[in-house]
């Protein structure tokens, strides 16, 4: 019932592949002890979190890349120690602050001095409907893209002639995909990953090449409407 591959000590995992001491997490590759996610790549210690990609010791964040020890976040990257946040890049020590770029000690995005930061945070309760709230007048860009210049979709990195896709890390020629990790001269598939190439209109899929009209199909080359194939 459950589809894990090359994972150890993984068993509740699915769609999943070189996991190590994972548990109940869903299309993620390459993490270590992390619990309660989908989307979660190559990070450690991190639970209950949605789309994080390079990141470790993550609590409640979403959309979040190349982040460390930090608890809710929402489209942040290459940030550290934050909590509560929204929209953060390049941040250190920020609190319950939104689309802030490379600042340190934040508190509701005003300065504070860097020896009275953790004095305040500590004092602060109930952080969670403030911190929903921050998305209510939020300015939001169109897209959330990373080095990918003239593509369309959202939340792409480091991508090249990609358009209409969603969620693609190091994608090369593809349209009309999602949720897939350098994939290159790919139409119509989702979740695809370990550089897919040449596929059409299939589902799930690990390092393959030539494949159409398929779902599941890992290491393998040149299939049609397969299923489970390995």
């Amino acid at each position: 019932a459950l589809v894990a591959m090359n994972s150890e000590n993984s068993d509740y995992t699915n769609m999943c592949a070189d996991n190590k001491d994972c548990y109940l997490l869903f299309a993620a590759e390459n993490n270590e002890n992390c619990s309660y996610g989908k989307l979660v790549q190559k990070c450690k210690d991190c639970f209950d979190n949605c789309f994080i990609y390079d990141s470790e010791l993550l609590y409640e964040c979403v959309n979040c890349r190349n982040c460390y020890r930090s608890i809710y976040l929402q489209d942040c990257q290459d940030s550290r120690e934050c909590g509560f946040s929204i929209g953060l890049k390049g941040c250190s020590n920020v609190w319950l602050s939104s689309n802030l770029h490379n600042k340190q000690y934040y508190i509701r995005n005003k300065p504070v001095k860097p020896e009275e930061y953790p004095k305040l945070v500590a004092e602060l309760n109930d952080c969670y409907d403030e911190w929903r709230a921050l998305n209510k007048d939020r300015i939001v860009k169109y897209a959330h893209t990373i080095k990918s210049d003239g593509c369309t979709g959202d939340q792409l990195s480091d991508c090249k002639r990609v358009y209409d896709s969603y969620d693609i890390t190091t994608g090369q020629d593809i349209r009309y995909c999602t949720d897939a990790l350098t994939p290159k001269d790919s139409y119509d598939c989702s979740f695809f990953y370990y550089n897919p190439e040449l596929c059409y209109n299939s589902l799930s899929m690990l390092e393959t090449y030539n494949v159409h009209y398929s779902t599941f199909i890992f290491y393998s080359s040149d299939v049609e409407y397969g299923d489970q194939v390995h």
